[in-house]
């Protein structure tokens, strides 16, 4: 079991390294003038979620500066682990966000505040 959870910790580390690449590259591709910011991120999320055909719902709070992105993934414990560590890097270590997660084996809940900072 121990040994289960070093590989799966790996493994999301790994993708999370080249997950900043396709971030950015998906960003860039989506609009080439647009910058990577949680917002930016957060709109890729949507359209992701939208293509996978998962459920999820994407709230703004009235002042703006609040996003809450919830996904319904169905597919257990590791997958949800999984998003939760690329969104974790993409938001707080790439863009230095103050992030939020709820997760169960089946959904995740970011919450992030919103503002302006980009990445190079």
């Amino acid at each position: 079991m121990f040994l289960d959870v070093l590989k799966i910790q790996k493994n999301v580390e790994v993708r999370c390294i080249t997950s900043h690449y396709s971030f950015r590259s998906t960003i860039y591709f989506k609009n080439p003038r647009d910058e990577f910011t949680a917002s930016s991120f957060l709109d890729m999320t949507e359209d992701w979620a939208r293509i996978s055909d998962f459920s999820y719902k994407h709230e703004i709070s009235e002042d703006g500066r609040i996003n809450r992105f919830m996904i319904q993934h169905d597919l257990g414990k590791n997958y949800a682990f999984l998003l939760k560590e690329m969104y974790r890097f993409a938001l707080e270590d790439l863009l230095h966000k103050k992030t939020e997660f709820e997760m169960t084996d089946n959904t995740l809940v970011v919450t992030v505040e919103n503002n302006t900072s980009t990445i190079e």
